[in-house]
């Protein structure tokens, strides 16, 4: 039996940074999966298109089915809730992102990734109100930014004061939630709305501007072209199920990366059922997956990016453990069962 779960939480509880895109509605569907013995892999992912993607578009075509796998999937906006339910057991593949991750393993969590799906530092980004004039990044110090505690988004941020010379300290911040932070932003409380989707797109549609992501910016004296976070979508998995339940998890991820190549050939259907799961307006939902990289697999850039990234969350105290990227991860089931997708020099 295959089930479809939605697990409600509270956005406002947020703990780490989040990547959803929306809330979803309460939905509850059974239907009977074609494989049988196996045991049920239970899968969670928020309802967002980087990180429900493959998962959304592997169920609705069938290739968990077709990959013998019993697959059970709840989607869940809040990552506290996630967080927990793993730690009670209740999963054995999540999809999320390297960053959230890291700060459940410095947590304690006993968890490791088996797999990196795609780059999502495009859709982590701020806006900023257009009458705001930035001659230079430093004018940026006499802005007031809204910004949620722990969120990926903080990275690129911090990242472009430490390579342009910005006093992040003088910058004025309101801690605050992404709808929060769209109504005053609206209001004209605060200057400089800092998230994800699709909050930025609609903090554009108020008269804002787009100011910068992980790997754009607009602002005067800095490239188009920038390098402040990448920031991959993860397979991470509960090291009890990495051990038994490694034939699944290895069927799981043969039908994950069947999906992503259907999301890269088949754009706008795989758009129309990732809005269903997210509960969004198609538009929306393209544009977000537009400023997605669907790049699944492992490689040398994935080890330095993310190994950068862990340092970077060290340094900023992010998080309070030296995390090394080997005690993190466990590939011997992408290798054994998907060869061609892991090309990281040993």
């Amino acid at each position: 039996m295959r089930k479809k779960l939605l697990a409600l939480g509270l956005v406002a509880t947020m703990v780490v940074g989040m990547t959803a895109c929306g809330t979803s509605t309460e939905n509850e569907k059974d239907s009977t999966s074609a494989s049988t013995g196996s045991e049920t892999l239970k899968i969670i992912a928020t309802p967002a298109p980087a990180s429900c993607s493959q998962v959304a578009v592997a169920d609705a075509l069938g290739y968990f089915d077709e990959e013998g796998v019993n697959v059970e999937i709840s989607y869940v906006t809040n990552l506290s809730d996630m967080a927990s339910i793993i730690a009670g057991g209740g999963c054995d593949a999540a999809f999320n992102s390297y960053y959230t991750v890291m700060t459940w393993i410095d947590s304690g969590l006993d968890v490791k990734i088996i797999a990196a799906n795609n780059d999502m530092g495009g859709t982590q980004a701020a806006a900023i109100r257009s009458d705001i004039d930035i001659t230079c990044p430093q004018d940026l110090e006499k802005c007031v930014l809204g910004l949620v505690p722990g969120a990926e988004v903080n990275v690129a941020i911090q990242q472009m004061c430490d390579e342009y010379g910005v006093d992040f300290d003088a910058i004025e911040k309101v801690e605050i939630q992404p709808a929060d932070q769209l109504s005053a932003f609206e209001a004209g409380d605060i200057d400089i709305i800092a998230c994800w989707e699709p909050w930025l797109t609609k903090a554009e549609s108020m008269g804002g501007r787009f100011l910068l992501s992980g790997n754009k910016a607009d602002i005067a004296g800095i490239p188009e072209d920038v390098d402040w976070l990448t920031l991959y979508e993860t397979t991470v998995c509960p090291t009890s199920s990495i051990e038994t339940k490694s034939e699944e998890l290895a069927k799981m991820l043969k039908a994950v990366e069947r999906a992503e190549e259907y999301i890269n050939t088949n754009r706008d259907e795989a758009v129309k059922i990732v809005a269903k799961v997210c509960d969004s307006d198609e538009e929306e939902i393209a544009s977000i997956m537009e400023k997605n990289d669907y790049c699944w697999g492992v490689n040398d850039n994935y080890r330095e990016t993310m190994t950068n990234l862990t340092s970077f969350m060290y340094g900023h105290e992010i998080i309070k453990n030296d995390i090394q990227f080997d005690d993190v991860h466990d590939f011997s089931i992408l290798k054994n069962a998907l060869p061609d997708y892991y090309t990281m020099t040993e």
